[in-house]
């Protein structure tokens, strides 16, 4: 592609037409001259050229001299383009807005299965599906992708997101380097074995992500990933990246300093594991607030008090906690539990390293 090629391709992602974006570089090239010549440059037709110039005359992009012949030149670009932007954002601002309004007209129920394509595409809607992350973040992907969300996930850690991270190993010293920066803010685990890349988000939506693309062949992207927001499907994201990514992978040793502030729970097996590990290392007592629902009548239920038990079922498939609370003592599930007292939507735990001192009363 050549640089008019480029620039073309630019100024109409601005909102030029193609005829003015072929003008406006034609006449740059010039620095001044008649529309005749512009339109020979160019390659437009004669008929369309005095429309088009006035037209770049009204976005500020061009000027003109009332003389005969008239003359044009191209105002300066630090100034033009700027305006021209500040344009831009204020159509796309004001899009935005009508489109909210729109949507707001009728209530939508999230649900089913979304597909993407294009690994630009794929990588832009994970970034925006992790600013909606309000307390618990899943993601398993190679080292490689992790260029792209590592920022956003740091970002993340530091605002008291509460993050599970599997990394595939495919280089060493990339894999070292995410592990040193990211265990920061996240639990961590090292996978030797790649699998799909997957990402779980409270419990509100999950993302399962192949990307592919050729270095040699870079228009053959073959990359997909399908958007989950079912409450059934969700369900089987949450036990594929429990159990199939996360208790397969090697823990690089948890970092005892994320327990330094409240972490929040909206994945169960997490908050189960992490008080497990809070006991082994005599970091009690263990301090909990729950929101949830009683598992007999479906009430909402709030509980708060000390953890004085917890189980991990020999195969993965039953996490409880016991909850020393004001009604005695509760037993609380996860995600769909019926043995227990209360399932569990929402858990703070505050452990003997929390600057807060947590009050059962």
């Amino acid at each position: 592609m050549s640089i008019a090629d480029e620039l073309i391709k630019n100024l109409m992602g601005l909102g030029l037409s193609n005829y003015e974006a072929r003008a406006f570089i034609a006449l740059a090239l010039y620095r001044e001259t008649t529309a005749p010549n512009i339109a020979r440059r160019a390659k437009i037709p004669l008929s369309k050229i005095y429309s088009v110039l006035r037209s770049l005359e009204e976005k500020g992009l061009i000027e003109s001299q009332s003389k005969r012949p008239k003359v044009y030149r191209i105002v300066d670009p630090d100034y033009s383009l700027e305006n021209l932007l500040k344009k831009y954002e204020e159509r796309k601002n004001t899009i935005k807005e009508l489109l909210r309004k729109v949507l707001s007209l009728e209530k939508y129920e999230k649900g089913g299965l979304w597909v993407v394509s294009g690994l630009d595409n794929i990588i832009r809607r994970v970034r925006d599906l992790m600013n909606k992350s309000a307390i618990s973040l899943a993601l398993a992907t190679p080292d490689y992708l992790l260029k792209k969300f590592s920022s956003k996930l740091s970002a993340l850690g530091r605002n008291g997101v509460n993050l599970s991270l599997v990394i595939y190993e495919t280089d060493s010293m990339k894999t070292k380097f995410y592990v040193n920066t990211l265990s920061k803010y996240a639990r961590v685990k090292v996978r030797s074995i790649p699998a799909v890349s997957t990402l779980f988000i409270d419990r509100e939506v999950g993302v399962v992500f192949y990307l592919k693309t050729s270095n040699e062949m870079p228009y053959l992207d073959e990359s997909y990933a399908m958007i989950v927001e079912d409450e059934n499907l969700l369900r089987m994201i949450n036990d594929f990246f429990h159990l199939a990514l996360w208790l397969t992978s090697t823990d690089v040793g948890p970092n005892l300093n994320l327990f330094s502030k409240p972490l929040s729970y909206t994945h169960f097996w997490r908050l189960v594991e992490d008080v497990d590990i809070l006991f082994k290392n005599n970091l009690g007592p263990v301090y909990v607030e729950i929101e949830g629902s009683y598992v007999k009548s479906k009430e909402p239920a709030y509980i708060k008090g000390e953890v004085i038990d917890y189980s991990i079922g020999e195969n993965w498939l039953s996490y409880s906690i016991v909850v020393k609370s004001n009604e005695g003592k509760v037993t609380v599930g996860g995600w769909g539990c019926f043995l227990e007292d209360v399932e569990a939507k929402k858990v703070i735990l505050y452990s003997s390293f929390c600057e807060k001192i947590f009050s059962s009363k």
